[in-house]
């Protein structure tokens, strides 16, 4: 519906971003920069991605639908999906050349459009690893969970089932007790089969 709506195909990338958190914010990213830009000489600032708001419409600053009104209200080039931005610089999903869009940076106050990436794969850098959909050990809750049968279960026998809940709450309740051992297992760095280190994201499904 989104695509519909700005009339064209977004990055398949992006879309599997916005599946794991829907626009917002991020941890001061930056994007490196061989060419010197109203922002700095070295680099452009990714301080946020914009979302999809399908239900409130554009309306709001931070969300791709906006881009329509945007490009009309600051006089930016046709074609465009902003991507992050405060009014006075804009970095954007250019569709001026290609229906694969190459990423730009636009400063209107100082007359700068200059190319940033190829296309979104190259600019935000990202690789996802799914997750087969049964791998409870590649799960750090289901990890979590082991653990704690191993701790309470193992050569005990509980009589009554009040007596193994008091031991899951007691366990639960006194969990600092095992930091160390927790902090080696619950950890999101896996080895696959090939031997290749892999560091899997939280979100990831």
């Amino acid at each position: 519906m989104a695509e519909q709506e700005l009339g064209v195909d977004l990055p398949e990338l992006f879309i599997d971003l916005l599946k794991v958190q829907n626009g917002g914010y991020t941890k001061g990213f930056a994007y490196p920069m061989t060419i010197e830009t109203s922002w700095s000489k070295n680099h452009i600032p990714l301080y946020e991605l914009f979302g999809i708001d399908l239900y409130h419409g554009p309306g709001n600053s931070s969300n791709i639908l906006y881009s329509t009104y945007m490009i009309e209200e600051w006089g930016l080039p046709e074609k465009q999906v902003l991507l992050s931005g405060d009014g006075h610089w804009w970095i954007t999903l250019d569709y001026r050349k290609s229906t694969i869009p190459s990423v730009n940076w636009i400063d209107c106050e100082c007359s700068e459009d200059i190319h940033v990436a190829n296309n979104f794969t190259d600019f935000i850098r990202i690789d996802f690893v799914y997750l087969p959909t049964y791998s409870p050990n590649l799960n750090l809750i289901e990890r979590l969970w082991h653990f704690m049968r191993v701790k309470i279960l193992n050569s005990t026998y509980y009589e009554k089932s009040s007596e193994f809940k008091s031991a899951i709450v007691s366990f639960l309740g006194g969990i600092k007790l095992y930091k160390e051992e927790l902090r080696s297992l619950l950890t999101l760095n896996f080895r696959t089969v090939g031997g290749t280190s892999v560091h899997l994201s939280q979100t990831s499904s």
